[in-house]
């Protein structure tokens, strides 16, 4: 059995500053009692976040033409799109952001066709020695099919295709931090998968093993601070959905919560 059970029960909209993704909480320990761990027991998280989200709703559009390099920082809208749409609203971006007047299109497998699911990317109107590339940060290199912090070339004919499969699902890989647990790696608290999650529902897990879920407390801290990221460690934003979380606070055991 475990010893000196105590539960809290969090809601991000009675935090005590910040937002519903990134906040602190105030934690009223019993009086005289210090626990060694913690354990998350069930986490709900409205899936409320976008697929294309500020600050990161960016690339840049190089072009060189007769060795002078001009770049256009093209910035996409906030929110959630699939695939043709987005192609549509990017070979538009493209082509009044090129600096030399520059041909755009982007084409990908026909519905009764085989689907790799990559883009294909064209330009018209450059020379041999002219150069075009696609430059990413840490934003929409996913839905474009690219690595993160790439730099993605046409080559000579004006042609470039994705390096990977695009992705148009909101992040399915969460990370809750908190200092509760400053001594784990990047303070996570608890990963949640959520790929399975429709868009606007709520993402549950639900721990069902204390042992493998439990972390070492970094004392008892009555005002933590508790965020939501993605795999990168980028903030996730809930766009005001709240988030509640069940911790449990203990001394010793490993039975069941």
């Amino acid at each position: 059995m475990i010893s000196d059970r105590f539960y809290v029960y969090i809601d991000s909209k009675k935090r005590l500053a910040g937002s519903d993704s990134s906040f602190k909480y105030e934690i009223k320990y019993p009086p005289g009692m210090t626990y060694k761990y913690v354990c998350v027991l069930r986490v709900s998280i409205p899936k409320t976040y976008y697929i294309i989200n500020k600050p990161h709703n960016y690339f840049i559009l190089r072009e060189v033409k007769d060795g002078v390099q001009s770049e256009s920082r093209i910035e996409v809208p906030i929110g959630n799109i699939g695939r043709s749409k987005f192609v549509e609203h990017m070979i538009h971006y493209l082509n009044v952001n090129s600096s030399y007047h520059w041909t755009y299109n982007i084409t990908y497998a026909s519905y009764d066709d085989f689907d790799d699911g990559k883009f294909g990317f064209t330009v018209e109107g450059k020379d041999e020695k002219d150069s075009a590339a696609l430059v990413f940060h840490d934003g929409l290199y996913e839905q474009f099919g690219f690595d993160r912090n790439s730099v993605n070339e046409f080559d000579n004919d004006g042609f470039l295709e994705s390096s990977g499969v695009v992705k148009f699902q909101a992040e399915d890989i969460l990370y809750l931090h908190s200092d509760l647990v400053q001594k784990a790696k990047r303070s996570i608290l608890q990963d949640v998968y959520a790929a399975n999650t429709p868009t606007s529902s709520n993402i549950v897990w639900e721990c069902h093993s204390l042992e493998c879920n439990s972390k070492e407390l970094n004392g008892n801290n009555e005002g933590p601070m508790f965020s939501l990221t993605d795999e990168n460690f980028m903030p996730i934003d809930l766009n005001k959905g709240n988030m509640c979380i069940t911790l449990l606070f203990y001394n010793g055991g490993t039975s069941s919560p």
